[in-house]
């Protein structure tokens, strides 16, 4: 996740990327290709494990809702496809 959401702060892009531009159109090509990583591990119950088969793990799904929140805050747009990992987090059932 820390891939995902390396330099995603709106107000300090400028600082963390210097090259101007250039570097933030990096930075959209890695955060779009991070982000479909993250929906392609979801499990099929909304959350997330460790790795792209298995088990969704409460922990690592908060890990991930959080991480999506923060984008989210940055006006990156999420899917809503996520949603359903918070009932995982809550242990209810999505629907």
């Amino acid at each position: 996740m820390g891939r995902v959401f390396w330099g995603i702060e709106t107000n300090s892009a400028a600082a963390t990327h210097p090259k101007g531009k250039k570097d933030l159109e990096e930075l959209d090509r890695i955060e779009k290709a991070s982000l479909e990583r993250l929906y392609d591990f979801q499990h099929a119950d909304g959350g997330w494990g460790w790795w792209k088969e298995g088990t969704a793990i409460n922990w690592m799904t908060a890990y991930v809702l959080w991480g999506l929140d923060l984008a989210r805050s940055a006006e990156v747009a999420v899917e809503r496809r996520c949603d359903p990992a918070r009932g995982v987090v809550s242990g209810q059932e999505p629907g």
